[in-house]
């Protein structure tokens, strides 16, 4: 579990240095969520130019479980015009997402992969 966590720290940490070193012209976002498979979550967002990274960490209250989740995809926008950004609003986003659950004395642990299409 702690494999995890150092894992999801990284995936975190990585984009922020890159936004605030980078002097591109780049945009970044965070979000609060609840969704399959990232349950009730805290996101964030990283664009250049028309693609960009997202990644998102979860948990959902219980009564005898824990459970915690990760995803993390890839952005492109491909599509249609907004008025105050440069970023096409339609993108698609394929992802991993990691997702464990303990319970008692088990654990279960599921990688799933996923396919996003929408609009920001």
């Amino acid at each position: 579990m702690m494999r995890v966590l150092k894992t999801i720290t990284l995936i975190v940490v990585i984009p922020l240095l890159i936004s605030t070193n980078n002097k591109t012209n780049a945009q970044s976002s965070f979000s609060v969520g609840f969704g399959i498979p990232e349950y009730v979550n805290l996101g964030y967002k990283w664009h250049k130019d028309q693609s960009g990274y997202s990644i998102a960490i979860g948990t959902l209250p219980a009564n005898n479980d824990f459970l915690i989740s990760s995803r993390a995809g890839y952005l492109y926008h491909f599509f249609g015009t907004r008025k105050h950004s440069e970023i096409k609003p339609w993108y698609i986003n394929p992802g991993l997402a990691y997702n464990a659950i303990k319970s008692d004395n088990n654990l279960d642990q599921y990688i799933m992969a996923d396919l996003r299409l929408g609009r920001e």
